[in-house]
């Protein structure tokens, strides 16, 4: 990219002085900054993507009435998604069908 710099008719005087910075190309820390968002939140994806998953198993055990199988998709659920709030609240929700 070229860059053209013109500077005309300009005084300086006194102790007067010109500061600037030009940045040519891509900022690497930048761009790795997004990358690694990027991938967080590909990652979060996933786990969103394998509890939709794990749910529509559930719904289709309940609607089985096959409550082994309903016990074994929440240790599943509970054991992959220990640290998340939404296997509180569907354990919650199926403990009733237990």
């Amino acid at each position: 990219m070229p860059v053209s710099i013109s500077i005309g008719s300009a005084n300086f005087q006194d102790n007067a002085k010109v500061v600037g910075v030009i940045n040519e190309g891509k900022d690497s820390s930048q761009a790795e900054n997004t990358l690694k968002e990027l991938e967080s939140l590909r990652l979060d994806l996933d786990r969103v993507e394998q509890l939709r998953e794990a749910i529509t198993s559930l719904e289709a055990a309940i609607r089985e009435q096959n409550q082994p199988k309903v016990k074994t998709i929440m240790q599943q659920v509970t054991s992959n998604f220990t640290s998340s709030f939404l296997a509180n609240v569907i354990s919650n929700i199926v403990s009733p069908f237990l």
